[in-house]
Order: structure tokens, then sequence, then C-alpha cells
């Protein structure tokens, strides 16, 4: 049996009315055992892992690149060669029913191509790996949860697919998150900590993550900000001890001694100013 035909895959039971009807994983050797140009049932998505093979289509052969996900229409005419003995690692489902976003829907007869980020391709191989855990021991529940992972692969896609939106890192998303979660809690008494077990990462790492995408420490960052929102509510009308309280100082002399240190003036000055 050639290794074309041991591939590894899995189709939907005849008996099964689930969406999903096709797996696909693993290596293939395209350049020797070729898919040959043909209608494909169902809406296919092929996400390329590894590897550089061309997709033939009957205008033009498409080149994929690693991290390029094809979603290609029923009705399209497509099929998969490669160069010599070059190997493609891939992953693959086939849908009965269409994407259900208009921005990753491939046109009539055609295809749609996207280009995805690492955390994306990580989002989308777990999803993958629990589709074949799904199918190979189903239950009364696998319905409902083949739906749910169609559901999310559809939301990746849909994300990743605006041509406005900047594909942030994992580091870049958390330290949005971590910047989010210190402006909206600056009365905190032990804020290092509390974030730390927010994001559900150590403080060493928390120092290393805001070094390098912030250039300061997270004490002193969280400390900059204390001090801005000290000033906004002095000129909004709060008194100095108020805003002591405001913000988790346990007396008021602490944060004026915090506010004249960072500011080069004390709260009590720059209410003078703002009277005078």
């Amino acid at each position: 049996m050639s290794h074309y035909t041991q591939r590894s895959r899995w189709f939907r039971p005849s008996s099964s009315k689930w969406d999903l009807f096709y797996l696909g994983w693993g290596r293939r050797f395209y350049g020797r055992y070729p898919c040959p140009p043909k209608r494909h049932e169902g809406w296919g998505y092929t996400l390329i892992c590894k590897g550089n093979p061309t997709f033939t289509f009957k205008d033009a052969p498409i080149r994929a690149s690693q991290h390029e996900i094809l979603l290609v229409h029923p009705a399209c005419v497509s099929g998969l060669t490669d160069e010599g003995n070059r190997t493609t690692t891939m992953l693959s489902w086939v849908w009965n029913n269409p994407p259900p976003f208009r921005e990753i829907e491939p046109a009539e007869r055609g295809f749609r191509k996207l280009l995805l980020d690492p955390d994306t391709v990580k989002e989308l191989a777990e999803i993958h790996r629990k589709c074949r855990r799904e199918v190979r021991e189903p239950d009364d529940y696998s319905a409902a949860a083949i739906r749910a992972f169609r559901s999310w692969l559809d939301l990746c896609l849909v994300r990743s697919a605006g041509v406005d939106r900047r594909r942030l890192s994992s580091e870049e998303m958390q330290i949005r998150f971590a910047v989010r979660w210190m402006r909206e809690n600056l009365s905190v008494s032990h804020p290092i900590a509390s974030l730390c077990d927010y994001l559900q990462i150590s403080s060493s790492n928390l120092h290393r993550l805001f070094v390098r995408q912030v250039g300061e420490s997270p004490v002193s960052h969280y400390h900059k900000l204390k001090m801005i929102q000290a000033q906004k509510l002095l000129k909004s009308g709060m008194s100095v001890k108020e805003v002591a309280w405001h913000l988790a100082y346990q007396h008021p002399n602490d944060f004026s001694r915090a506010f004249k240190i960072f500011l080069g003036r004390s709260p009590t000055k720059l209410l003078e100013a703002r009277s005078g």
C-alpha cells in the first residue's frame, strides 16, 4: 500500500449527521503522491504547518506557505502537488456547512487564503487535536462538542482575517491585559501579587515581561499610573486626604511624600497653584 493511501485521516461514518465529515493530519508527500484536481465534497479548511505545497486551481496554481490556511468552496476544482520528495505537514477539516462569517467565506467556486500568526496556528492545532479525540471516542455529546470546536475555529480565523487588525504576539496581548488591570485597580494594597494571580504568572516572569515590553518594572509602572491618577483626582476637587485613601495609601503623608518624589512638588503645592 502506498504512503498516500496510508496517510492519517478520518471520515465521518455514514450513520452520523455531524457537520464535520473529514479530518486530515500529519506529513504528506504531494510530489510523489499528488492530489489530482477535482471537486471536493464540503467546505475544505487546509492549514499548512510546514512546507510549501502548490494548490492547483482552474485559473492558476497557488503556492502555499507555512502558517497559511486555505478555505475552499465545494464547487471549486482544486488539487495539491509539490516538488520531488519535499514534505508538507498539514491539518485539514472538511465541513458540510459554509463558514458563518462573510469575512472568511470563499467566493463562489473559489477559495480564500489567510496568513496566520503563530499563536493562532497553535490554537488551530489544539482545536484539531480536540476534534480527533472527539471522533475517536464519540458519545451523546460529541455533536455539541464538534459544533463548539467549529465555532471556535471560525472565530479564530475571522479575527485573523481583519486587514486593519495588527496581529499581536502573546507577550503584547499579556502586557495589554496587565496595564489595563493596573489602570482599573489603582487602589489595591498588594497590586503585584494580585496581578500575578490575575495573569497566572510568577512575579519574576511579570518583571521580565514589563522590562521587555514597557522598559520598566511593573512596580514602577504601577506607581506612575497612580501618580497620573492622583493628579487627575486633585484637579477634580478631591482633597489630599481623599486622594490618599482613594489610592490605598495608609496615611496622607505617605501619599504626599510619594507624590513629591515623583513630580517634584507636593500635592498641596499643586492645589495652591491651581487655586491661585
